[in-house]
């Protein structure tokens, strides 16, 4: 989008109103425990110890069409942060990799 400024500026897809293209699952957590949380409970549905309809009753999705919203990765997710920076509110992120990546790509045969 365009600043005030005129400048463009990057913002996440969430950020985009009334979109119809297919987005993350995500959800907006408060703290790092609540992530902590759900990413051990994510590993439960990769496990096939719950299911997915029972991991998103214990984690509702932010997402606000559903029907576009993609499973989540067991390999790992996006963080997005809103933090102070050049004088301005802006999203940083960072990707996160599960322990789940690091079994799957770490795999040696012998």
């Amino acid at each position: 989008r365009t600043s005030p400024e005129g400048s463009l500026e990057w913002i996440p897809h969430f950020g985009i109103p009334s979109h119809t293209f297919p987005e993350p699952s995500f959800w907006e957590f408060e703290t790092t425990q609540q992530v902590s949380l759900a990413l051990s409970d994510l590993s439960k549905v990769f496990a096939e110890e719950i299911t997915w309809k029972e991991y998103f009753e214990m984690y509702p999705r932010a997402n606000s069409r559903l029907d576009l919203a993609t499973l989540p990765d067991s390999e790992g997710f996006v963080s997005y942060f809103l933090l102070d920076g050049f004088g301005k509110k802006q999203w940083t992120y960072c990707k996160a990799k599960t322990w789940m990546y690091y079994l799957l790509h770490k795999v040696k045969s012998k």
